[in-house]
Parts: C-alpha cells; structure tokens; sequence
C-alpha cells in the first residue's frame, strides 16, 4: 500500500517533513524553527511510538503491522513536520508509505553531542519504557568500561564505545536508507545558517521559518564530564567508530581531536 499525502482531518497539508537525528542534535530547534507558520511537533505521541519499536523488538508486532499504525498515526496527528530521533527505527516503512516526504538529518559532533547526552542523562533518568528502550538503543554492543572511563561508570553511563556506535548506527543508517533527492543533512552548529536551504528543500517561501528558535532546549547544568578523560583516549574512540562520519561532515573537529563549535 502506497499512502498519498492528502487532507488530514479536513486540513490541507502543504508539505510532509520529518527530522530524524539523534537526541541532542537540535531536533527540538527544529520543531522551534517551523512552529510560528506551520504544524509542527517535536516528539509528539513519544510514548506511543517508543512502546512500538519496543513491541517490534520484541516480535509482538509485526513490520506489516506498523505501515497501518504509522498511517493511523500520521491522520490523527496532521503534521507538516514531525521531529523525533525514534523515526529512524521506522524509515523504510516512512520512505515508502510517503513518497512525497522529505527528511531532515540533524547531525551533530561527537565531542559536543557527547557531553550534552551525559548531561541530560546524569539529569534526568530514562524510567519505564524509555529506559526499555534506551536499552534496546544499545543491546548490540557489548563493551566493557577501560580504565580512563572510570568517570562514566560513577555516573551510571555507558561507555564512549557504546555512545559512539549508536551514533554511527544512527547517521549511517538514515544516510545509506534515505534517497538522496528526499534528504537534508543539517549540522547542529549551523542551523540557523542553513535555514535559507531548508526552505528551498522543502519547497516552503523565504523568511518563513523563525531563526530566533534556532537554539531551544539548551542544557543548564553543564558536567563537562569528557574534560575529565584522557583527550587521548577519547580521540582514539572517536576514531575508531566515528572517523568516516567525522571526516565527511566535521573536519576541523576530526582534525583538532575536539568539539566543532559552542555546547548547545
């Protein structure tokens, strides 16, 4: 079944968008960016579509299943743009169930994305079916902590290679799935300069999308908790699961062995 964009709930849609990134790239500045002229939302029904990567997981629902639930769910939500990272364990079925949807990829660099997922998570411990699926997140990797880790683990976090792999995983999989004509890979540190090229993409006028909204939900409390590893150490884990990414999208900051721009 091939679902064409149309009215939802009486509402004519003007285009379908969806970003894609991992948590802490901007996907809520994303959502902020479009607000003020269009219908959009960052991670909305959370829940709902965590429980059903959950219930794919574990084979209590099947893949046939989720293009019905994921069609039911864009009616009644009637969204031009859809911001949440947990869309990537549905692509195919989003690729094809809307073929005039484009997506967005907010990527970020792993030194500053990696202090701000420690932020958040020392901050605010993932409970119920966030945490089943934090764990599902990383059950394909079996590291142990090192030595130089040792403030990760004081802290309840995982290890730099298992943070680092999923952020691979992430990116490559949105990348290699993704036809080229229908992504946009956008740098955290550039949003508000690439807004001008979002509109073009999505084929929206000039000066509709709000560069005042383009740094929401920055994190108070900052840990710096990647300060207080060796800067050895954490360049050769970058290197080793992030370096191609790295390369291709933040050369400076793979060449300097640190962040590419301010924390957001």
């Amino acid at each position: 079944m091939t679902y064409r964009l149309m009215a939802v709930q009486g509402r004519n849609r003007r285009f379908l968008s969806y970003v894609i990134g991992t948590g802490k790239t901007g996907t809520q500045s994303m959502a902020g960016i479009f607000a003020q002229n269009f219908r959009s939302a960052h991670e909305p029904a959370s829940r709902e579509l965590i429980s059903l990567a959950l219930d794919v997981a574990a084979g209590v629902t099947s893949r046939a299943a989720v293009r019905d639930l994921l069609v039911a769910r864009d009616n009644r939500l009637s969204l031009e743009l859809e911001s949440d990272g947990t869309l990537w364990q549905f692509l195919p079925e989003l690729i094809d169930l809307f073929p005039q949807g484009k997506f967005i990829l907010t990527i970020r660099d792993c030194y500053t994305w990696l202090n701000s997922v420690f932020d958040h998570n020392v901050k605010v411990e993932a409970e119920g079916p966030w945490r089943r699926y934090d764990d599902l997140t990383y059950a394909s990797w079996h590291y142990e902590y090192e030595p130089e880790e040792e403030i990760l683990a004081t802290h309840g976090l995982r290890t730099l290679s298992h943070y680092l792999s999923h952020w691979t995983a992430h990116n490559e999989a949105v990348i290699r799935a993704t036809p080229r004509e229908r992504l946009l890979v956008v740098r955290t540190d550039q949003i508000r300069q690439m807004i001008p090229a979002i509109e073009i993409f999505i084929g929206i006028p000039e000066g509709t999308l709000d560069p005042q909204r383009a740094h929401l939900h920055k994190t108070p409390r900052k840990l710096n908790l990647l300060s207080r590893i060796d800067p050895a150490f954490v360049r050769e884990k970058v290197d080793t699961h992030c370096g191609a990414l790295m390369q291709e999208y933040f050369p400076e900051a793979n060449k300097l062995g640190r962040s590419a721009g301010p924390l957001t």
